[in-house]
């Protein structure tokens, strides 16, 4: 009884590995279509990628000085505060509304190619990843403007990104291939992404809470934020932020990887 299933488990690691091992290896495939996403999104237009990052730039010019009067915050303090908060929120939201839709645009791919899936996985995260260097245009020169840059807060950055970029990758498997199957998926993330935005402080600090900041734990966005947000602005996340984060990515990673398993032979027909 014990060595069936572990020959069964077994069989399931070797049909994971092949895909997502194989799916690795073709980076140069999903490097270019990642690429491609973004001309195409520009297309016709004379500065291309970088509307998105003036469109940032403005936003934040709007947003800085009128939310600081608002809520009675020193500009100084408050305007990179509310600028790395927006781009990380930016960066992870749209990882994951594309994450859902990642096979869902893919499916031309698909049927015509014989590429792993994992492809399309690791296309929708480059992709993002992308489109958050361009909006650290914007960031760059605001954060040696409040001399907030330092080699540590560099160092704990990559690694909070990194952390961040396996988090969105078991998010994509998990969502991509759920919303395959079920088309009002992508609607039903839009739409509660949308409600957190206001339940996760990126306008707004902890302290603004009082008393009651303890609520901010149970929200799990925040601690994305905090892994990255707080090296930018001089600080060190902390531990819980971590643990946090690390048992999320091995949750869905683990989900992800079931779904895959079980749907693997499905997926070509629900393209």
């Amino acid at each position: 009884m014990f060595h069936k299933q572990f020959k069964k488990s077994l069989f399931t690691l070797n049909i994971i590995n092949k895909d997502f091992f194989n799916g690795l290896k073709l980076f140069y495939v999903w490097r270019v279509l990642a690429w491609a996403d973004i001309l195409q999104r520009y297309k016709r237009t004379v500065i291309g990628p970088f509307w998105g990052v003036i469109t940032t730039a403005l936003l934040l010019l709007f947003i800085g000085p009128v939310y600081s009067k608002l809520f009675g915050q020193n500009l100084t303090e408050y305007f990179p505060y509310v600028a790395v908060s927006y781009v990380i929120w930016n960066f992870f939201s749209t990882l994951v509304v594309e994450g859902a839709n990642s096979l869902i645009i893919s499916t031309d791919y698909i049927k015509n190619m014989a590429w792993p899936f994992s492809v399309y996985f690791y296309r929708c995260v480059l992709r993002n990843i992308f489109v958050l260097m361009h909006n650290f245009i914007v960031l760059v020169p605001l954060l040696f403007y409040f001399n907030l840059v330092s080699l540590q807060g560099i160092l704990l950055f990559i690694v909070g990104l990194g952390l961040i970029c396996t988090l969105g990758f078991a998010i994509t498997i998990v969502l991509g291939i759920l919303s395959l199957r079920y088309r009002d998926i992508p609607q039903l993330v839009t739409n509660l992404l949308n409600m957190l935005f206001f339940l996760t402080p990126v306008l707004w600090s902890v302290n603004m809470l009082g008393a009651s900041s303890w609520m901010v734990q149970f929200n799990p966005v925040f601690h994305v934020l905090e892994v990255l947000r707080r090296p930018l602005l001089g600080g060190v996340p902390e531990i819980v932020s971590y643990c946090v984060i690390i048992i999320s990515i091995f949750v869905l990673l683990s989900l992800g990887f079931y779904f895959f398993y079980k749907t693997k032979k499905e997926l070509a027909f629900w393209a």
